[in-house]
């Protein structure tokens, strides 16, 4: 994309091309990685994923583009495979990201996600990895795995998954074609802002905090999403019990465990909240607290307030609470509404009465 313009000076830093030219700019190739490794040469016919140079973990800031603006880098790592020339669009390209215990912690696809919707408030879109014979480039912004959302709710904050620290990180890319499976693995080094006077044990107990926030945020949206599915069932099957004689006790025991869910589920969700001009009339709820708490924690100096602790431990008490409720609803109420429903011996499919 470099226009025809006189190229008046050429250098590398950081292994990124800089080429000045006359037209009072100047242009940038980010990471040679690719072109060094492969010597201007590839293999053709097999997978080749190629190793990162080191990344430094900072904070882009912000702004509106306007039309004659240039391309800002890819926040965090960029990552550069070649893919061979027999690929076909029923090829399937995947990528994971893994910590030094070995864990995945992201993972990327050449395939659209087909059961993604977007709502206001939705996690993001999952990032696709380009796939196209020869070159491609992609980016891992540092970032954990996108944490689930509730369809239709507004959740204040993004659920894109939290930044990761300084550490050694594992790039696993695997290509599945009709002639058989290639896989390739490279390694990436991610480095702190050398300005921070920060310690290990600040980095480790940052993440630490913020995959406690997101495994218990995961389990609250989870348990929301599984108790509504139960809620659709429970509609639904109330509907059908009411065309049926000698059901009452039944649909009122029915009735109770729909109530007690929707008093349980407004503790850890705010359903009311749709858009963003909704956080300001409807009161937070336990999930939305834990969001806040882990963005704030999220942040360029990995060091947590006292408060930020503090704070956890009285979310984390809550959600416990909560937990032990739910449980109580699927054990007891729920529980008793299908040993009822199998005592009156009602058909496992109800067919509704025809008008005619």
């Amino acid at each position: 994309n470099l226009p025809v313009t006189p190229v008046t000076d050429l250098t590398i830093k950081d292994n990124d091309l800089v080429a000045a030219t006359s037209g009072r700019a100047f242009w940038v190739l980010d990471d040679l990685s690719a072109l060094q490794q492969s010597m201007g040469n590839p293999d053709t016919t097999r997978l080749q994923l190629y190793s990162p140079k080191t990344t430094y973990r900072f904070t882009l800031g912000g702004g509106f583009e306007k039309g004659n603006t240039g391309q800002n880098p890819w926040p965090g790592v960029i990552i550069d495979y070649y893919l061979p020339h027999q690929l076909s669009d029923s090829s399937a390209l995947s990528l994971e990201i893994l910590d030094e215990d070995g864990k995945v912690i992201r993972s990327y696809s050449n395939k659209e996600a087909s059961d993604y919707k977007s709502w206001p408030g939705a996690p993001p879109p999952p990032q696709r990895l380009p796939a196209k014979p020869g070159l491609n480039r992609t980016y891992w912004d540092l970032g954990r795995e996108i944490l689930p959302g509730m369809e239709g709710v507004f959740v204040m904050n993004s659920l894109a998954g939290s930044r990761v620290g300084p550490g050694s990180y594992s790039l696993r890319m695997k290509l599945e074609m009709s002639d058989g499976t290639q896989t390739s693995e490279q390694e990436v080094r991610v480095k702190a802002d050398p300005r921070l006077e920060v310690t290990e044990a600040d980095w480790s107990l940052q993440r630490e905090m913020l995959i406690d926030m997101e495994t218990t945020i995961r389990e609250i949206h989870e348990s929301v999403n599984s108790l509504r599915k139960v809620k659709a069932q429970l509609n639904n099957r109330l509907e059908l019990l009411d065309t049926l004689e000698g059901s009452d006790e039944l649909q009122k025991k029915g009735k109770e465990v729909l109530s007690s869910i929707e008093n349980w589920e407004e503790q850890l969700i705010q359903p009311r909240q749709k858009d963003p001009q909704d956080v300001i009339q409807f009161e937070h709820r336990l999930s939305s607290e834990f969001n806040n708490l882990r963005n704030r924690v999220n942040s360029y100096d990995p060091r947590p307030t006292r408060g930020a602790m503090d704070r956890l431990e009285e979310l984390h008490g809550q959600w416990e609470k909560w937990e032990k409720e739910m449980d109580r609803i699927i054990q007891s109420e729920v529980g008793a509404f299908n040993k009822l429903y199998a005592e009156l011996e009602y058909p496992a499919l109800i067919v509704p009465a025809l008008d005619y």
